[in-house]
């Protein structure tokens, strides 16, 4: 929508996805959001052991578990499965070849690539002799990106060779790659694009949010069980649930009574953004998205990073440096409850952060130029971030 009109001009633009099915989309009209002539692609993406369970006619087990090591041991579902992973990209590579050479970017002006790796690589390829396709320019915007800057992916934590992959699957030249972050941290990286805050919700001095879907559900309530004084909503995908023993959506303790304290939500409920931002605080996985829109939404945060997933491991890391939220390293109640008795009063960080996406589609307007500094230390400069207390219904700053 930013695109579609800048200064009055008209932006043709056509949206490319890959990774998944066009079904599985949130948006439940895909052309009206779309367009009719979005593209959808097999493209490259990581398989979580429940994906690579059901592609060998594995049954997932109650809760969301699967057998591993020839049913030795069980493992959750939403764990990333790296030898899955790397035989997925080897099965798939015919095709994110004919991908890439059919996808023609040479009848548009610029490319811009959300790490997605066959826009990257097919404007990459143009012009360089594998095809009779023109050369267009090609650009970046992604949290993935920052780790491009020098100094940056030792920071956080993130490895040489991980970074390399990452620039291996979707290449970006590294003048036009723009990072995302949650703070300034070097050349070419803006405030995250999230979406604006509801208007009008009060935030509920008990009430936490629990977004993590790539975590065990029976771990997370069981986690949650004794942790009591506070309403903790708890979202999943619906069959996440399945292993869990409940009355509606109360779930039950070992003697079969139900635990008040803890509702369990499905994300087709359509209810997760009102909860989440008038909620108080968010216990959550380390997705760049659910963490800054937690930021901008000025909730008390606990974060813990996905299993074998480096992207997720840094962003912990970057706000437990910045002193913006905790990181939880296992799932684990008495970690929870020490979390809840160090930010008892106390006020949490909200994060104003600009429209980046009005800012980009200017930007794009305007030609395109290289990002300078004074550019960037721009649109920082119009972020704000202020303690804010979250323990009264006025949301009264501090």
């Amino acid at each position: 929508k930013k695109l579609a009109k800048v200064e009055g001009r008209m932006l043709k633009i056509r949206f490319v996805f890959s990774g998944r099915d066009k079904a599985d989309f949130d948006d439940p009209d895909n052309i009206a959001t779309f367009g009719a002539d979005a593209i959808y692609l097999r493209g490259l993406t990581f398989i979580e052991n429940g994906q690579a369970a059901l592609a060998k006619g594995q049954q997932i087990l109650p809760g969301g578990r699967v057998k591993r090591l020839f049913g030795l041991i069980e493992a959750d579902e939403a764990r990333v499965n790296w030898l899955a992973t790397v035989k997925s990209a080897v099965i798939s590579l015919p095709q994110l070849i004919r991908d890439i050479r059919q996808l023609d970017p040479s009848g548009y002006d610029v490319v811009f690539s959300d790490f997605e790796p066959i826009t990257a690589l097919a404007a990459k390829f143009a012009g360089m002799g594998f095809s009779k396709q023109e050369p267009v320019r090609l650009f970046g915007v992604a949290n993935q990106y920052a780790f491009y800057q020098p100094g940056f992916r030792q920071r956080f934590g993130m490895g040489t060779h991980t970074v390399l992959g990452m620039r291996a699957m979707a290449p970006i030249p590294k003048e036009n790659a723009i990072g995302l972050h949650f703070a300034p941290a070097g050349e070419n990286i803006l405030p995250p694009l999230a979406r604006p805050n509801p208007v009008g919700l009060k935030k509920d001095p008990k009430k936490i949010t629990v977004y993590m879907p790539h975590e065990n559900q029976i771990d997370v309530i069981k986690m949650l069980s004794k942790v009591e004084g506070y309403q903790f909503e708890v979202y999943s995908k619906k069959h996440r649930f399945d292993g869990v023993p409940k009355s509606g959506r109360t779930p039950l303790d070992s003697d079969g009574r139900p635990m008040q304290h803890i509702r369990i939500n499905y994300t087709t409920d359509g209810t997760y953004v009102q909860t989440f931002y008038s909620s108080f605080a968010a216990i959550i996985n380390g997705g760049f998205g659910a963490i800054s829109e937690g930021l901008k939404g000025g909730l008390h945060l606990l974060v813990k990073a996905q299993d074998a997933q480096p992207e997720q491991k840094a962003n912990v890391i970057a706000i437990e440096q910045m002193d913006y939220g905790t990181g939880l390293p296992r799932l684990d109640q008495p970690l929870v409850s020490d979390w809840l008795r160090d930010i008892e009063g106390m006020p949490a960080v909200q994060i104003s952060y600009p429209d980046v996406g009005d800012v980009l589609a200017k930007w794009i307007e305007s030609g395109l130029p290289p990002m300078s500094k004074e550019f960037v230390d721009e649109v920082w400069g119009q972020v704000r971030v202020e303690k804010v207390r979250t323990h009264f219904w006025d949301s009264k700053r501090q």
